[in-house]
């Protein structure tokens, strides 16, 4: 099977200046000069070179070439040439170091590693930690007029250079199945080593295409796309519809929150797309003339809150938003195709043949599938993880993992992490539950991200009483200037809860509910100690 990019276009938007290349079948534009810099079929005529480039180095079908590279539309252009000649790609998430990108490698049978010259010395800690070092090749992927020796320190061969005395026409046809692999795209989680997803040349064209006519896109739209390139959001979704209709697609190197808008209306962008805590950091942003001027019509994502949907709609004037709800290693996808305020999906109840998706039950404690007596997954009804209502709609009341129990209650993380960020504007918030000696369950904490002299703590007070039962207010709250967050924009909470409440330990602030004055005072050590030793009681 041939991919073929025609009549499709990738921009590069960078923090310098907005738009860099145009990549088009018919030619390459700096945008803004109208310049001309490049013969027609650009993109085509890269993926040919790298096609041809690793015939000749002696790689054939099956073979496994990492990919570690900010967002360009050459990242486009290298895994598609590689897929002409049936090689595998796997995408690499640009955050990892040392053990951990290793791991990503290790985990699967990489021969070779091609990196940007900016992750040189990342790939020179990292490859102690590689089991196959030595056999290895390493490609740079650099800009001209630098030498090898300005770059790394290990042998690596000058990908550009190289590039240059290849041939741009098709390489030889390579029988390549629907069923091969295609890419590796792997899991980024909060917690754990990375996990490589197999994604088929199938499941590549069936998630571009039923994009595309679940939204009913046309040929005309233009793609904004600001997440990362090795995640499926990113990567797939929007590439495969760009590839498959000849669409055009603004690709911005990193997500900006104060650029977004402009550049979408500058560019006169029709889709973007979300994932994570985006939306919050959109409505967190200052109002600008631009939120308004865009003509951006649909949104795709997942991850938006319920109590922030209509808000985020009316603001920025966004008539449809598609929520979609699946795993990249997983087997199934729901989609909330109609805007449902707040659903993550639709099954269809009246005609479940349709697509054969079914809740399963699993222990709650380890999230292994329960099986009957003849070894086969048990059905059960929408429970206390996914909610179905009347029309078919599922809505998350919480994600395994995300819930404690205080009091005698369970206590929603999410429930409370969207009454402390609405009841403070919009700021990342992360909830779980932390032990206390001696007591039964978890208290509530509350980790924000937010200045400290910004907050009236007995306000924060009562705004999330009202909303809240006593309960679920946090016991404790720590003052963050900035909690981290994974690749794909979802706020880390493990590390978090390791950590605790001991202000000893804590760079950051920590303040303790005083239900008597209807506040937060500052957790001293001489509290925190009093905690600990019973001396305070719960």
């Amino acid at each position: 099977m041939d991919l073929v990019m025609s009549k499709a276009a990738l921009i590069l938007v960078t923090s310098g200046s907005y738009l860099i290349l145009l990549f088009t079948s018919y030619e390459v534009f700096v945008l803004g000069t109208g310049k001309k810099i490049a013969a027609p079929g650009m993109v085509d005529e890269l993926s040919n070179k790298i096609a041809n480039f690793f015939l000749i180095q002696g790689y054939s079908k099956g073979d496994e070439i990492a990919l570690l590279l900010n967002n360009c539309p050459e990242y486009v252009c290298i895994w598609l040439g590689l897929a002409k000649i049936g090689c595998v790609t796997a995408l690499i998430n640009t955050n990892l170091k040392e053990d951990s990108l290793a791991h990503s490698l290790n985990c699967i049978n990489v021969k070779a590693l091609i990196f940007g010259r900016n992750f040189s010395h990342i790939v020179k800690t990292a490859v102690p930690f590689f089991n196959n070092s030595d056999e290895m090749e390493y490609f740079c992927f650099t800009e001209k007029g630098a030498s090898m020796e300005e770059v790394v320190s290990f042998p690596a061969k000058p990908l550009n250079f190289l590039l240059d005395e290849m041939p741009s026409t098709p390489p030889p046809k390579v029988k390549v199945g629907f069923n091969d692999k295609m890419l590796y795209i792997y899991t980024s989680g909060t917690t754990g080593l990375p996990k490589a997803a197999i994604i088929r040349h199938s499941r590549f064209l069936w998630i571009g295409i039923a994009a595309k006519y679940i939204s009913q896109l046309n040929d005309s739209e233009v793609f904004y796309n600001t997440l990362p390139m090795y995640h499926t959001a990113g990567g797939i979704l929007f590439v495969c519809v760009v590839l498959v209709s000849g669409s055009t697609m603004i690709l911005r190197k990193k997500f900006s929150a104060s650029n977004f808008w402009k550049e979408a209306a500058k560019h006169k962008a029709t889709v973007g797309q979300y994932i994570g805590e985006i939306c919050r950091y959109l409505l967190n942003q200052p109002v600008r003339e631009e939120e308004k001027q865009h003509c951006m019509k649909l949104m795709f994502g997942n991850g938006l809150r319920g109590h922030l949907w209509n808000e985020f709609q009316e603001r920025f004037g966004i008539k449809h938003i598609v929520e979609i709800y699946g795993a990249t290693e997983g087997n199934a996808n729901i989609v909330n195709m109609f805007g449902k305020v707040g659903a993550v999906g639709f099954l269809p109840r009246a005609c479940d043949r349709l697509y054969p998706v079914s809740l399963i039950k699993v222990d709650p404690e380890t999230g292994q599938v329960l099986r009957d007596k003849r070894g086969l997954c048990i059905r059960c009804q929408p429970g206390d993880i996914l909610v179905m209502d009347e029309d078919g709609y599922l809505y998350f009341v919480d994600r395994t993992g995300d819930t404690f129990r205080w009091r005698g209650e369970n206590v929603s993380t999410g429930e409370v992490e969207n009454a402390c960020s609405t009841a403070l504007g919009h700021v990342s918030c992360v909830v779980y539950g932390v032990e206390i000696p001696n007591v039964e369950g978890r208290a509530g904490m509350a980790a924000i991200q937010v200045k400290l002299e910004s907050i009236d703590f007995s306000e924060l007070y009562q705004k999330v009483s009202k909303r809240l039962p006593p309960y679920a207010i946090p016991i404790f709250i720590r003052v963050s200037s900035e909690i981290e967050a994974t690749g794909t924009y979802k706020l880390k909470k493990v590390a978090l809860q390791k950590e605790g409440y001991n202000p000893k330990k804590l760079s950051d602030p920590v303040f303790l509910l005083d239900v008597k004055q209807k506040t937060y005072i500052p957790l001293t050590e001489e509290l925190y100690s009093d905690i600990i030793t019973g001396k305070l009681r719960f």
